[in-house]
């Protein structure tokens, strides 16, 4: 839905259980921007549920945007993280066709961006 020059985007947690869902508040995305990826995971300092969204600069804008480290610009991500021990992590492409890759690994505690390096791969492909 749009409304007063960016778009506003909805986030619904889906619990399977008990057959129901939350409506998150919406957030607004600026027209330059685009969804790039999304993760939640359970927070154990806080003893509570956080949602990730991550915006990513256009193609057709001018990237001047700072992201910690770069780790999301001009790389593909894998679109959503996967939560382990109270991180949520994303495998990012630095050259897909090379394989060089990367874990972007954010800790819901402190919310402090770590980059994870993979060993040599020898061209193969690695997944979460």
């Amino acid at each position: 839905e749009e409304e007063d020059g960016g778009d506003l985007f909805l986030v619904r947690l889906w619990n399977p259980s008990i057959r129901k869902f939350k409506e998150l508040p919406r957030v607004r995305k600026p027209q330059s921007y685009q969804l790039g990826m999304r993760g939640f995971g359970y927070d154990p300092i806080s003893d509570n549920y956080k949602v990730v969204v991550v915006l990513l600069p256009s193609d057709n804008v001018e990237d001047n945007a700072e992201y910690t480290d770069n780790y999301f610009s001009h790389h593909e991500v894998k679109e959503v993280g996967q939560y382990v021990s109270g991180t949520i992590n994303w495998l990012v492409y630095m050259d897909i066709m090379q394989g060089q890759c990367f874990i972007a690994s954010l800790d819901l505690g402190d919310e402090s961006y770590q980059k994870v390096l993979l060993p040599d791969d020898s061209g193969e492909m690695f997944g979460l």
